[in-house]
C-alpha cells in the first residue's frame, strides 16, 4: 500500500516517537523514516524486542528493521561527530550498515561546536532564567541561518573540506564577535576554560573539515533533496515521517521563550509530500502519553510533585542544560491547542499506558480556571482564531501572542475530570470523548510488542 505516516508529538515532547516509529516500521515494513524537523538533539529511545536498546538521534528510529533508510530532509539539522558516535552504539548492537542506510539532503544545516559553545555560554549567562535548551546548538545554528544564509555550513558542503574551513572560519570569528562580553565575563571560569580555548585553536578548523568530510563519505548527500524524494516515494511503499520534540515547543506556536527553533508540527512532513505530489494515502498520527511531562522550565498547568515522585522516568534524568523532568497529569485544554495548530490529526497514539496504576488518582484536566480575564475556560485561542473573532488583529504566527499566553497560563489551575472506574479502556474514552479524536494505537511497554492497535489505520 502507498502510504506517508506521519507521527508528531502533541506535548512538550517523550510521548514515545522513537518506539511508535519503530513499531509502525516493522508492521508496515516501511521503506524509509523521514525526519522532517529538529536535529541531533533527538532522543528516540528504541527497545527491540530481543532487548537491543539504543537511543535514536540521527538515524530513523526503524533503523533495527534490516533495509529500512533514513533520509533527513533539509528541515533538520545534523551534527557529524555526534552521528559517528551513534553508529558505533549502533554496530555494537549488530547494525554495521548505518550509515549506508543514510541518505541526507544537501540542505540540512549542520551544527558546528563553535554553535555548541556558544549555546552553552548564553545557558549559563541566563542564570536562573534559563530556556531549557538542550545544549547542543540548534537555536545557535538557525540563528546563523537566519542572519548570513549561504555563509553557514550545509552537508552538501561537507566533501569540499576548503568550502568547509572557509565557512567553519566565519562561523568561529562571527561567535567570537558576538559573544565577546561573555567570553570576558567567564574567562577564568574552569568550567568554560576549555570551551573558550576552542575558539583560539587554529588546528581545530583542519580536524572538524576532516571529521565533516568522512561523514558526507560515510552516508550519501543526495544532489537535490526534492528530487530525490520524488524518486525514492514513487512506488507502493510505506514511508514513516519521524517528528523530533512536542508541538507544545513549536518555535512559533509554542510557549515563547520556552520553545524550541524547529516546527514541530506536521507542517515540514505535509510540505515534502505537496513538493513531489504525493498521491499515496498520509495519515497523521498524534502521540500523547497518558499523563504529562515537561523536561526544563516553562508552564506546565498540570505538573505535580506528587506525580513527579511517583513516576520517575530513567530515560529523563536532571542534566546542565534542561534540569529537571516534571510530571503532570493529562492536559486536554493543552492537547486540544495542539490539535488546533497542527491543522489536525486522523488519530491518536497514547504511550505509558502501563504507567497508569501507578497513578493515585486517574483525572485528566479538562479545563482551566482563574485565567485572566475569563474564570473557567474549556480551550485557549490559538492566534488564528483571534483573527477570525476580530479579538486582536495580528499577523499569524505572532511570538508577542505566544508570550501572552505563557503569561496567562502562569494564573491558571486546572480543573479535572476522574476517572472512577479505573480501567484503562474508560481512561481511553474520556480522552477520545473531550479530543473528539479516536485512539488507533496504544503502547503498554518499550517493544514492538508492547503495541495493541485499537482499529486498522495501515
Amino acid at each position: 500500500m502507498k502510504q506517508a505516516l506521519i507521527v508528531t508529538d502533541l506535548s512538550f515532547g517523550d510521548a514515545g516517537k522513537g518506539s511508535i516509529t519503530d513499531y509502525l516500521t516493522r508492521r508496515t515494513r516501511a521503506a524509509w523514516n523521514i525526519r522532517y524537523n529538529g536535529g541531533a538533539q533527538a532522543a528516540h529511545r528504541v527497545v527491540a524486542p530481543d532487548g537491543r536498546d539504543h537511543v535514536f538521534a540521527q538515524f530513523g528510529s526503524g533503523t533495527f528493521s534490516p533495509g529500512t533508510k533514513t533520509f533527513l530532509s533539509r528541515f533538520m539539522l545534523i551534527e557529524p561527530y555526534a552521528a559517528f558516535n551513534e553508529e558505533e552504539h549502533l554496530r555494537s548492537l549488530g547494525v554495521r550498515d548505518a550509515f549506508a542506510r543514510l541518505y541526507v539532503d544537501p540542505q540540512a544545516l549542520v551544527i558546528t561546536p563553535f554553535h555548541r559553545f556558544a549555546n552553552h555560554l548564553r545557558e549559563a549567562a541566563r542564570g536562573s532564567n534559563i530556556h531549557g535548551s538542550c545544549g547542543i546548538g540548534i537555536s545557535e545554528t538557525m540563528m546563523d541561518y537566519l542572519s548570513y544564509s549561504e555563509r553557514v555550513l550545509f552537508a552538501g558542503d561537507l566533501a569540499d573540506q576548503s568550502v568547509t574551513k572557509m565557512k567553519l572560519r566565519f562561523i568561529r570569528e562571527e561567535k567570537k564577535r558576538e559573544l565577546s562580553g561573555l567570553i570576558a565575563a567567564f574567562w577564568g571560569d574552569p568550567r568554560f576554560t576549555q570551551t573558550i580555548g576552542y575558539f583560539y585553536d587554529e588546528d581545530l578548523l583542519d580536524r572538524l573539515a576532516l571529521t565533516f568530510a568522512n561523514y558526507s563519505q560515510s552516508c550519501t548527500v543526495v544532489r537535490d533533496g526534492r528530487l530525490f524524494l520524488a524518486q525514492q516515494l514513487a512506488g507502493d511503499e510505506t514511508v514513516v515521517f519521524e517528528g523530533a520534540q512536542g508541538v507544545l515547543l513549536d518555535e512559533w506556536y509554542g510557549f515563547h521563550p520556552y520553545t524550541t527553533w524547529s516546527t514541530c508540527t506536521p507542517a515540514n512532513a505535509r510540505t515534502l509530500l505537496q513538493e513531489i505530489e504525493y498521491d499515496g494515502v498520509t495519515t497523521t498520527l498524534g502521540l500523547v502519553r497518558t499523563y504529562g511531562t515537561r523536561h526544563g522550565p516553562g508552564p506546565f498547568v498540570t505538573e505535580d510533585d506528587e506525580l513527579t515522585r511517583l513516576l520517575p522516568d530513567a530515560c529523563n534524568v536532571e542534566n546542565d542544560w534542561q534540569k529537571g523532568f516534571r510530571v503532570g497529569y493529562f492536559d486536554a485544554v493543552a492537547t486540544k491547542y495542539a490539535l488546533a495548530v497542527a491543522g489536525g490529526v486522523d488519530a491518536l497514539v497514547v504511550s505509558h499506558m502501563d504507567r497508569l496504576e501507578e497513578m493515585l488518582h486517574w483525572q485528566m484536566a479538562v479545563g482551566y480556571k482563574n485565567i485572566f480575564p475569563l474564570s473557567y475556560l474549556e480551550r485557549f485561542f490559538t492566534v488564528e482564531d483571534r483573527v477570525v473573532r476580530g479579538i486582536k488583529h495580528v499577523n499569524a504566527p505572532d511570538l508577542a501572542y505566544q508570550e501572552e499566553i505563557t503569561t496567562a497560563l502562569g494564573f491558571c489551575t486546572p480543573v479535572y475530570q476522574e476517572i472512577e472506574s479505573r480501567q484503562p479502556d474508560d481512561y481511553l474514552d474520556l480522552m477520545q470523548t473531550v479530543l473528539r479524536v479516536p485512539v488507533a494505537l496504544t503502547s503498554h511497554g518499550p517493544t514492538a510488542r508492547d503495541k495493541r492497535e485499537h482499529y486498522h489505520l495501515w
